[in-house]
């Protein structure tokens, strides 16, 4: 090793540096776990809580079926997705397609009703949504 990467290493701020990535990976002071650690503990943690309570329902390859809407302008139809596993006190998150995401056909509004997940569009043409996932409560 050259004597000049020796005295950065020993340098007070590589040793402040040094202290610092030991927090970051987990090595805090008397064996304490770093702020960085703790933090991934609980993000693991509640994830893991909000799966287990069963919070998540997830709907693969959706086809809904479309009637006439005048619930928002622009928007002349309303699709319905229909399943038993929806109950009125959950959240929709729909996700699209990339090139129907992007076609501006879709309103990014959905709702929830029991029974039901309720889309709005400019056309009634058939369309398969990938995946909806429905949260318990509001996101």
């Amino acid at each position: 090793m050259s004597p000049k990467f020796e005295h950065l290493i020993l340098s007070k701020e590589n040793e402040t540096f040094a202290e610092f990535w030991k927090k970051v990976n987990g090595e805090g002071a008397d064996g304490e776990k770093s702020n960085m650690q703790k933090i991934e503990d609980f993000m693991t943690a509640a994830a893991q809580a909000f799966e287990d309570c069963g919070n998540t329902t997830y709907i693969k390859d959706a086809k809904p079926t479309f009637q006439s809407s005048k619930l928002y302008d622009g928007y002349l139809y309303v699709g319905i997705i229909s399943s038993n596993e929806i109950t009125a006190d959950m959240t929709a998150d729909v996700i699209f397609s990339h090139d129907d995401a992007l076609s501006g056909e879709y309103s990014p509004v959905c709702d929830t009703a029991e029974g039901e997940v309720r889309i709005y569009a400019k056309t009634n043409k058939s369309v398969t949504i990938p995946l909806i996932r429905l949260f318990r409560g509001s996101l």
